[in-house]
């Protein structure tokens, strides 16, 4: 397994010489990648492993911020509870890491949509025990964003806000600089994507958010980041061309399955094939207990698959 280094443009570059399905495509001129309607998609797509080195670099740094902001859900011994939020594919980042955060923190720690704390704060988060909401978010524009924070501010005065978010122009990175409640990480512009689906982002903000759990071991934390550049880095050398003969076989459905934590990454792929289709291929996420259960129970609960 060979070791990442230098800047995410000499990895496109070395990418773009290599033969095969990524190396054609990332060597083809912007414009004709403009025209066939791929050059942003591709390379956020492949720029992660890079990214993510510099994500996991830039959170360990603010780890002692994070860690302050952990300090307020334990309030006087009363210990609290963590909302993580966003909208699509940022809630899905935030169902990735709840369970995982919830044996780490030993603490509730629950994904909750950004529209939901929008027009139910207080049934989202308790008026009686310390919380922190967690907001992820790639450009930190889209209504919900700032509408959230802005209605437990409001609400529940007591909480404290951590913001993730892939812009800092955007107003949920800017908005907030002068409330001591809410503490704010921007990661790399690159990660906020261009295209019109989420991956880089997606893929940055879940890797971010796990710092939440790794607060007082950032040497551990940093070394997860190099260890899932690697394994990314491998699965675009080696895999790149066996995942392109499936993207390109006869098929009219897709069932992604994932349980525990990976139920958010089956959403969130479940979303991309949808969105990167334009809805021509039916997708559906389950856990795999839940499809056992729906192809397995009785008639009226089977799943029923047509291609």
């Amino acid at each position: 397994m060979r070791e990442l280094h230098g800047s995410v443009d000499d990895w496109l570059v070395s990418l773009a010489a290599l033969p095969g399905e990524i190396g054609g495509l990332l060597a083809a001129p912007p414009a004709d990648q403009d025209l066939r309607g791929y050059r942003h998609t591709l390379r956020e797509i492949c720029q992660q492993p890079l990214t993510w080195l510099e994500t996991a670099s830039r959170m360990s740094a603010r780890a002692a911020v994070i860690e302050a902001s952990l300090a307020a859900v334990d309030s006087d011994g009363a210990l609290g509870a963590v909302v993580l939020t966003g909208s699509g594919s940022s809630l899905y980042a935030g169902e990735c890491l709840s369970l995982a955060l919830q044996s780490a923190l030993g603490i509730p720690v629950q994904p909750v949509s950004a529209g939901m704390v929008l027009t139910h704060p207080t049934g989202c988060l308790s008026a009686r025990l310390p919380s922190l909401m967690v907001s992820f978010a790639r450009s930190g524009n889209s209504p919900e964003s700032c509408g959230a924070v802005d209605a437990v501010r409001e609400a529940l005065p007591a909480c404290r806000h951590l913001v993730i978010t892939c812009s800092g122009q955007g107003r949920l990175a800017t908005r907030y600089r002068d409330d001591p409640r809410v503490a704010t990480v921007v990661l790399d512009d690159r990660t906020c994507d261009r295209s019109l689906v989420m991956t880089s982002s997606f893929t940055n903000m879940v890797l971010a958010g796990q710092v939440l759990g790794m607060t007082r071991d950032p040497d551990g934390y940093r070394a997860r980041g190099a260890t899932l550049a690697r394994l990314g880095g491998e699965l675009l050398l080696r895999y790149a061309d066996a995942l392109a003969r499936v993207a390109r076989a006869e098929y009219r459905s897709a069932v992604y399955l994932g349980s525990g934590c990976r139920y958010g990454s089956a959403r969130e792929s479940a979303l991309k094939m949808l969105e990167m289709t334009a809805g021509e291929v039916t997708t559906f996420p389950e856990t795999y207990l839940g499809l056992r259960y729906g192809t397995t129970g009785r008639p009226e609960h089977r799943y029923t698959w047509r291609a």
